[in-house]
């Protein structure tokens, strides 16, 4: 590996793309002999020839070699960690360049010193006189969250008749050639691997605005990109994580005055999963308990998948929670059940006219007013007395009695399947034949520092991942299966494993089942108590089908 300080080091992230390199890091090599410029291909665990390939055919191109796919943001950020230079560029491995491509951009940048990052015009490699869809001449944002270019917008491509040849700072600057300070860069924190592909560079180019750095567009430097290269347009994998990846932005960077707008007349509260079903997200529970509080609602959580053993969301101002008791609390899969905790800590009164229920008279009940007869106890009260009544939610005397069998053990079995699933997560997550791995748990997560900061003695036993195949993939898995069962029931003693796209909602198409947020290969797993290694034995020959 290159260790010298460089002037700016190329540095282009591989995975599996020997031919795509083949093709085009040529280019590269002979439009980046300036002084002070070193090549770097970073390999992304890669099981083709790629590595092999470059270090016989490309002997002065750097290598630097990570252990596994580590997916576009923390690959980069791993790789630059062994860079030494003034400029980066992060450069698609799918990317033509052309003659002193770099000059124009060196030369802004050293004359701009409160430019954090910039990049070149970037034209389409199949249809040279177009502007290419995913950077063009700079990238925006509207007031919608949705991200465009000069010379893009949604679907439309414009053809480059020197329209935008002006220097014009931009919102974002395109990660197929990103060239940026390694400074700003590592100030800003990196690429958030959250995202592990799409957006994650506009992600980073809204923190560095938010430090007051600007981007600019120097369309002075001309490279050509295929686009598409890792997952075509159409694929349902890339929809999803367009769609998922752009609102964890919006979620993570839009002020909280921005999401108040989101709040109507007639809301009457806030209600959240502390940890999703079945995607695993984890809630940033205070940020939410104060735009509730701001607008004079009730936050309300569900702490199912948590339980009360890992997550107290009253701690953190939380108003309600609840908890369906047929999972976790329960165990056994033997009692339905539910459960509503009121913390007794939010003012009705204050906010009267918002609940005419609890704060006007209930001529139900003998014109009781719930706040000024029980006080702190007004919402659970009403819940029990009046809505019990009318609504019939009332558990039997042996529901009740198991439920209660089940919440002797809770305390002993939540760290043994966070134990079980944390281990099985970092088996899967190394696995070849897994795409992809999403739990809290696993310092790759996206979620990982939400969950350290709400629960940090452990997540919970449920997981979610896609085998690789697709949908058909997924399928082979699940039936190929031996000790873990098939199941619909979730957080249970023993291990069970669900495929909705094949099972709950085997009824959606593809596209429909994308518009539902269930991913075509998804594979929920709920990890039991049983023996680890007993688990991994059956997941390993399982995928072993796929």
């Amino acid at each position: 590996m290159w260790c010298g300080m460089d002037k700016v080091a190329v540095v282009i992230l591989n995975w599996n793309g020997c031919e795509m390199l083949r093709s085009f890091l040529p280019s590269v090599v002979r439009c980046s002999d300036t002084e002070g410029t070193e090549i770097y291909v970073a390999d992304n665990g890669s099981t083709d020839a790629s590595v092999e390939m470059l270090r016989q055919e490309f002997p002065s191109v750097h290598l630097i070699i990570l252990d596994k796919n580590r997916g576009f943001a923390e690959g980069y950020n791993l790789a630059l960690q062994q860079v030494s230079a003034e400029y980066v560029v992060l450069l698609n491995s799918d990317v033509e360049v052309t003659g002193h491509w770099l000059a124009p951009l060196v030369d802004y940048m050293d004359a701009h010193p409160e430019v954090a990052a910039c990049q070149p015009k970037i034209r389409s490699w199949r249809y040279k006189e177009r502007f290419e869809y995913a950077g063009a001449a700079g990238g925006f944002i509207d007031r919608y969250g949705y991200p465009f270019c000069r010379g893009r917008i949604m679907g439309v491509v414009e053809e480059d008749n020197g329209q935008y040849d002006t220097v014009v700072p931009v919102f974002w600057a395109t990660g197929a050639a990103l060239f940026i300070r390694l400074k700003d860069y590592q100030d800003a924190g990196g690429l958030d691997g959250r995202f592990f592909a799409h957006m994650e560079e506009i992600d980073l180019c809204w923190r560095l605005r938010a430090r007051g750095r600007m981007l600019v567009c120097v369309p002075q430097s001309t490279v050509y990109h295929v686009g598409g290269a890792t997952l075509k347009k159409e694929n349902p994998h890339k929809t999803f994580l367009n769609f998922r990846n752009n609102l964890v932005m919006l979620y993570k960077n839009l002020p909280e005055e921005e999401l108040e707008k989101y709040f109507k007349p007639n809301t009457k509260a806030v209600f959240a999963e502390t940890i999703s079903n079945p995607a695993g997200v984890v809630l940033d529970i205070a940020k939410f308990v104060n735009l509730a509080h701001s607008h004079g609602v009730p936050m309300i959580c569900d702490n199912t998948f948590a339980t009360p053993i890992n997550c107290q969301p009253f701690q953190f101002g939380v108003d309600i929670v609840t908890h369906s008791t047929t999972k976790y609390m329960d165990g056994h899969a033997m009692a339905l059940g539910g459960c509503i905790v009121d913390s007794g800590n939010f003012d009705w009164e204050a906010h009267k006219e918002k609940f005419p229920g609890l704060t006007t008279p209930d001529e139900s009940y003998h014109g009781v007013i719930y706040t000024q007869k029980f006080g702190k106890k007004a919402y659970i009260q009403k819940a029990v007395a009046q809505l019990m009544r009318d609504m019939g939610s009332c558990q039997s005397p042996m529901n009740a009695f198991l439920t209660n069998v089940g919440l002797e053990t809770l305390h002993l079995r939540v760290p043994r399947h966070c134990e079980n699933a944390l281990k099985i997560a970092k088996f899967l997550e190394n696995h070849e034949k897994v795409a992809w791995v999403e739990y809290a748990g696993l310092e790759s997560s996206k979620y990982h520092q939400l969950a350290e900061k709400y629960m940090p003695n452990g997540v919970c036993g449920v997981l979610c991942f896609g085998p690789k195949g697709g949908k058909e993939g997924a399928m082979r898995f699940t039936n190929a299966l031996k000790l873990i069962a098939i199941v619909t029931h979730v957080a249970d003693a023993r291990t069970c494993v669900l495929h909705p796209a094949s099972h709950t909602h085997r009824q959606l198409n593809e596209e429909q089942l994308i518009e539902a947020g269930v991913l075509p290969d998804l594979i929920r797993l709920s990890v039991g108590i049983e023996d680890v290694d007993d688990l991994i034995a059956d997941l390993a020959q399982a995928l072993e089908a796929v």
